[in-house]
């Protein structure tokens, strides 16, 4: 296809996947090239200047092929010297991606990075073109690309699905990007964006899993710092392989609360209080004070109005009562106040849900839920936090499934890892190098008939027990370290690892100490089994 003395030096240079750069002078083909009714094209590039209009590749003269992106930042598609198709996706100097135009001879497709952008169906025959190719501007030298060509490819035929897949797969390696995927930014998306860069993002979740839903599934790379989070609930229910993870493998924010700053007034009994709409308050913390690791400082659930302690909340007669390290005054402090479900849920037949590198903060059952009521959810977490919710990580009710890896469940004012399920019902979560510390009631807590695994990790410092089961719960632990729980009071039937009612399971190679009660208690002592576990420095015996 390119064998002149320019052309060499772009068939050079995408061999070696290095790049070449456009806007200095134009490389034209040494000999003509074809183009009828059927054809691919790919090309993959970084641009470098936004605003004016540029040809990337055009095919003979006036009415032949042209790529070009117009001086509104869109691609447009030139056939017969007029418009054919544009893109619904708006270019930024620094975006890089992977375009393959195809034509079938009735419908022209764009797609992008993978994921179909735009089409249009053709309202007369393509007359074949024949010419010069034309890379980096037009074939006077005019509409010059300011750009780096990464890959370059021209098929005389439309490739099948597959086909197109594999091109593309080539040309995305040399710019090391994901394919199927959509933006979210809270800090520069657009509703109605085309979403298919990082710098043209949606403004929501939600419009993306439409967006991949109508693909069949993909990826949602989204842009939420903390000064910026998500705060919308986000439900995720489509039936297609999905996964949501920060751009570039970074953290991304999601909160789920109200917030007050001013209008507390301080009572008799060492407390402050401010109105309060909600008809329940399960959590609350302070962004702007902060524990010694860093951390905002979260208040817990008060059990007696009367005898409120420093850290908790309560709420009565419309009134939301707290009291602070120290007795402070909480006017000028920024209290959030936990609303809304959960953040993020998860409820998904047929599909299944990848999360990575999420922090959730707020909601009033958890910050990241499973399962509801005759909709089962599955979901495999990497890397992500739960923080300052009800529970932690959370699964109930129909038949589900989870899987958490190098992920932190902490300062929730219930469990970390909770786990239920209507009766009969084995729904299974497996930890693997898991930490649940300094929540409310327990690290990790399956119930009913559902199934726990937890591999390595810790359950350190939680205000009961590192691990609670109960009911018909089966259970696994490996390599799990189980200490400094019970921080709330001394506990004789809990603390540490404790079992209720007709547990089954194990416990190899844990390590179980310092907790605030007997290290290991189980009700039932057939059904739990111990092997290689070393317990001591507890506060009572085991039992």
């Amino acid at each position: 296809l390119l064998s002149g003395q320019s052309s060499k030096k772009v068939a050079s240079a995408i061999a070696s996947q290095s790049a070449v750069s456009l806007g200095n002078r134009p490389f034209v083909s040494a000999t003509n090239v074809s183009v009828k009714d059927r054809y691919t094209l790919l090309a993959s590039f970084r641009l470098l200047q936004a605003g004016v209009g540029q040809t990337l590749v055009q095919i003979g003269g006036e009415l032949g092929l042209r790529l070009r992106i117009g001086p509104d930042d869109r691609i447009e598609v030139w056939l017969g010297g007029r418009v054919a198709l544009t893109s619904r996706q708006r270019w930024n100097a620094r975006d890089h991606a992977v375009i393959a135009l195809s034509s079938d001879g009735t419908t022209t497709k764009l797609h992008i990075d993978g994921t179909l952008d735009s089409q249009q169906k053709a309202t007369s025959r393509t007359v074949p073109q024949s010419g010069r190719l034309n890379v980096g501007s037009r074939p006077d030298g005019s509409e010059p690309t300011r750009a780096h060509l990464t890959g370059l490819a021209l098929y005389g035929r439309t490739l099948e699905e597959t086909e197109r897949k594999a091109a593309e797969d080539r040309l995305l390696r040399t710019l090391a990007l994901p394919r199927d995927t959509s933006y979210v930014s809270t800090v520069t998306g657009m509703a109605g964006a085309g979403g298919l860069l990082p710098h043209g993002g949606l403004a929501t979740i939600d419009e993306a899993i439409v967006r991949r839903r109508t693909a069949g599934g993909g990826n949602i790379a989204v842009e939420a710092p903390p000064e910026l989070p998500i705060r919308t609930r986000v439900k995720v229910t489509a039936p297609i392989p999905l996964t949501i993870r920060g751009i570039g493998s970074r953290t991304w924010h999601m909160v789920g609360s109200t917030f007050v700053t001013t209008g507390w007034t301080k009572t008799n009994l060492r407390t402050y209080r401010t109105p309060c709409s909600l008809s329940a308050v399960k959590t609350v913390w302070l962004d702007s004070m902060l524990e010694p690791d860093g951390l905002p400082v979260a208040l817990f659930p008060g059990r007696s109005f009367s005898r409120m302690q420093p850290r908790q909340f309560y709420l009565r007669d419309g009134y939301l009562h707290v009291r602070l390290p120290d007795d402070a005054d909480p006017t000028g402090h920024t209290v959030q106040i936990g609303e809304g479900f959960s953040p993020l849920s998860v409820a998904n037949p047929g599909g299944s849900l990848r999360l990575e590198n999420g922090i959730f903060r707020g909601g009033t059952q958890s910050g990241v839920e499973v399962g509801q009521a005759n909709t089962g959810g599955k979901l495999f977490a990497k890397g992500c936090i739960v923080e300052y919710s009800f529970c932690g990580f959370r699964m109930s009710r129909a038949l589900s499934e989870a899987i958490f890896v190098n992920c932190i469940a902490r300062r929730n004012a219930n469990d970390g890892f909770n786990l239920h399920a209507d009766t009969g019902i084995a729904s299974t979560m497996h930890l693997i190098d898991c930490e649940a510390s300094l929540n409310g009631d327990e690290g990790a807590s399956p119930h009913d008939d559902t199934e726990m695994t937890i591999i390595r990790g810790r359950l350190h410092h939680n205000a009961y027990s590192g691990f609670m089961c109960i009911n018909r719960a089966k259970v696994s632990l490996i390599d799990v370290e189980i200490d400094h729980n019970g921080q709330a009071e001394l506990k004789d039937r809990e603390n540490g690892f404790a079992t209720r009612n007709s547990v089954q399971g194990r416990l190899l190679r844990c390590h179980v100490h310092h907790n605030n009660g007997p290290g290991i208690y189980r009700e039932e002592i057939p059904g739990i089994e111990l092997a290689e576990v070393s317990s001591h420095d507890n506060a009572l015996p085991d039992r």
